[in-house]
């Protein structure tokens, strides 16, 4: 059986990290695996970077889950070994679990990043080698590091307080010394601090970009509605100047259809004069014959 680090914890703690794990591993493996092989249809069907960040996510959040039943029948054992009395399991479980939990927070970190490289340059293209390289890289690097403790012949040791396998670096670089701090610097501090450090700048810069995005629509909204105002006035006014000039169409036509009217009727009146005129001439022709 393996040494334990620590003494034996207390119930209470040992059932609240039982619980925390259970929960991790009867929530987290279903959820995990149905977004993966949703992740997976979907760039079989449509091929993308996007898809493939989620892919590489869902996966290793998986393989997170599934790690944590291990830690929970230890801590419902009240701190027994259980899966970790064997030495084999115990250096292989530490070796995956050291693996994938710094894989899923460079995955966000490398999200991130990406994510806001598309909003300040929407038409570069990224693709698969955009998502894939960097993820490669990244695991191969965690894996070397992770084989260090087997190349002094140091296993993976089970604590108690954690209830889970790690190698001590003391055991490899003496305490103080400047391995001790270079490893401590890079494997505790850089890979977590780097990727958060990302992150937040990746999103502040994302707000900055979709302030100014917001303010551009905002103004472009506002002059599009003066211009449909005006548009709107100036429709209502030409509607009403051809009223008017209708109007006065209208009104010119009846001016002209009563002259004529009047001088129809002259031309009746002065026909009319003309005729009396001749009758009374006739008349007296009679009259002096």
């Amino acid at each position: 059986m393996l040494a334990s680090t620590s003494d034996q914890g207390t119930t209470p703690t040992l059932w609240c990290y039982g619980v925390v794990c259970v929960l991790c591993f009867t929530l987290g493996v279903p959820a995990n695996f149905f977004s993966l092989t949703y992740f997976i249809r979907k760039y079989r069907h449509r091929s993308s970077y996007v898809s493939l960040l989620y892919i590489f996510i869902f996966g290793v959040d998986l393989l997170i889950c599934t790690l944590f039943l291990p830690p929970a029948v230890s801590n419902f054992s009240q701190g027994q070994p259980g899966f970790f009395s064997s030495s084999v399991f115990c250096s292989t479980w530490g070796f995956f679990f050291q693996v994938t939990h710094r894989l899923t927070v460079f995955c966000i970190g490398l999200m991130s990043v990406l994510r806001t490289l598309t909003m300040f340059r929407p038409f570069l293209r990224l693709n698969f080698k955009h998502a894939a390289w960097p993820f490669t890289t990244y695991l191969t690097l965690v894996l070397i590091q992770n084989t260090i403790p087997w190349w002094f012949g140091v296993p993976y040791i089970f604590v108690q307080d954690f209830a889970s396998c790690m190698w001590d670096y003391s055991q490899v670089f003496r305490p103080g010394s400047v391995g001790n701090k270079a490893v401590t610097l890079v494997f505790e501090v850089g890979q977590y601090l780097v990727p958060l450090f990302l992150i937040g700048i990746s999103h502040f810069l994302s707000v900055i970009l979709l302030k100014k995005k917001n303010t551009k629509l905002s103004c472009s909204s506002q002059q599009n509605g003066i211009s449909k105002q005006n548009g709107i006035l100036q429709q209502n006014a030409i509607s009403q100047q051809n009223g008017i000039s209708q109007q006065n169409g209208i009104s010119q036509q009846t001016g002209i259809s009563q002259q004529n009217g009047i001088s129809q009727q002259n031309g009746i009146s002065q026909q009319t004069g003309i005729s009396q005129q001749n009758g009374i001439s006739q008349q007296n022709g009679i009259s002096q014959q």
